[in-house]
């Protein structure tokens, strides 16, 4: 039971450490497919992978209104901007969009 404590206070600060959640940020990173490039999901979505402060990556699926016909991947934008609320979910970070910059490769 103490170990499940731990975890989830571990998990609630980097949680913390990485936006804050329910905090509105601005991240830059990867667009990358949830399902095919990550893992993460069952079926293609969208998500972001940012490297943090330490220069390990973290992942966020992506939602919201913002990205209604968008969908970003790794074969076809490889830096985008997403500004929205994090939360956590079932271990996942995501990130609510409300607005998302994209750069294709050859804009880069």
């Amino acid at each position: 039971m103490k170990t499940l404590l731990l975890i989830a206070t571990a998990l609630s600060l980097t949680l913390s450490a990485y936006a804050g959640e329910g905090k509105k940020v601005t991240l830059n990173g990867e667009g990358v497919c949830a399902h095919c490039d990550l893992a993460m999901a069952k079926s293609c979505a969208n998500a972001l992978q940012v490297k943090n402060d330490e220069g390990k990556l973290v992942n966020y699926i992506l939602t919201g209104k913002a990205l209604e016909g968008v969908r970003v991947s790794k074969k076809a934008y490889s830096n985008i901007t997403v500004t929205g609320t994090v939360t956590e979910k079932d271990g996942q970070l995501i990130l609510k969009a409300s607005s998302v910059e994209k750069k294709t490769d050859k804009e880069s």
